[in-house]
């Protein structure tokens, strides 16, 4: 959004046809969602603990190790995963469809995870391990549907940094990104 009418200056300023470089659109992204956290993170802390004054529960049956951590505030992860979403929006040059799965993958795994952290700071336990499968079972499946939906090629692999080398998965796509 911001990168393309930047690029658009581009006539007028050299410096401006840095915005058509992904590598460079990436890295104002990374600085853009770091400074985001790093600005608003006290502020989310403060509304934590003014909310859930008692932060983070830890279990009896847990490891000695982690009954330091009582106390901490939890649901962190809201303000990280906002950051990336604005900065994703922000700096994405053309934005098309496989940028919206990509966002739907991540508010829905995010999804999962500020619903455990609130049951978790709200009950005193998280979701069960059988319940949280379960709802990562159905994110998968409705992000596979929405690949498949939007005409994306489920049957090949591609390997990364080599070119025109994939490997045909056929129907075990869909297993291989439910172990991923």
């Amino acid at each position: 959004m911001l990168s393309d009418l930047l690029y658009s200056l581009r006539d007028t300023e050299f410096l401006f046809n840095l915005f058509g470089y992904i590598s460079f659109r990436s890295g104002l992204s990374l600085i853009t969602s770091f400074f985001i956290v790093l600005i608003l993170m006290p502020y989310w802390i403060k509304i934590q603990l003014r909310i859930f004054p008692s932060g983070q529960p830890i279990r009896n049956d847990g490891p000695k190790t982690h009954y330091h951590k009582k106390g901490t505030p939890a649901l962190g992860g809201v303000l990280i995963l906002f950051a990336i979403i604005i900065s994703s929006i922000l700096w994405t040059s053309n934005f098309s469809s496989f940028n919206y799965i990509l966002l739907l993958t991540l508010i829905l795994f995010g999804l999962i995870g500020f619903f455990d952290d609130f049951q978790k700071v709200k009950l005193g336990r998280g979701v069960s391990t059988k319940t949280k499968f379960l709802f990562q079972l159905l994110a998968t499946l409705i992000i596979y549907l929405t690949i498949k939906y939007n005409g994306f090629d489920l049957n090949k692999f591609s390997i990364p940094f080599l070119k025109n080398v994939s490997i045909e998965l056929g129907y075990f796509y869909f297993i291989l990104i439910l172990l991923i």
